[in-house]
């Protein structure tokens, strides 16, 4: 739901820049028979719709990055503590370890492959999972 708001809001506001979800634990198309971007997509005309927007979207509309699916839904590895743990240490912000933790994770190593150049600006959009911390709080103890 948070892709598909995204890529109809980009769409409303005008924004040519591209949105690219991290998948944490969706496999792509071509892999499986859930096709994940045609349902974001589906959703996202959805919203469009209700919003009485005008364009609609297909699969090819929602860009996904499947390299950071970790060990599965729910199970923190050592990209999650490590982004978790940064950046509660460097900048006050607390994410969660199933989806906020896990993206961010892949966007630092996105940024240290050198994925983005150094004149583009880059949002990451916080998704709000941090209260699962204490569910996990074994694994930073």
């Amino acid at each position: 739901g948070t892709q598909a708001g995204l890529v109809a809001g980009a769409s409303m506001a005008g924004y040519r820049g591209s949105v690219t979800g991290i998948s944490i634990d969706q496999v792509p198309d071509d892999q499986s028979e859930f096709k994940f971007t045609e349902f974001v997509s589906d959703l996202a005309n959805g919203a469009a719709e209700l919003l009485s927007h005008a364009a609609r979207f297909n699969s090819s509309d929602v860009q996904m990055s499947y390299g950071y699916m970790g060990e599965g839904y729910g199970i923190m590895g050592d990209l999650e503590r490590d982004s978790i743990s940064m950046l509660a240490q460097t900048e006050g912000i607390l994410v969660g370890p199933v989806y906020s933790g896990r993206a961010v994770g892949g966007l630092i190593d996105m940024v240290k492959q050198e994925k983005f150049s150094r004149d583009e600006t880059v949002l990451f959009w916080h998704t709000g999972d941090e209260s699962a911390l204490h569910a996990y709080r074994s694994h930073f103890v």
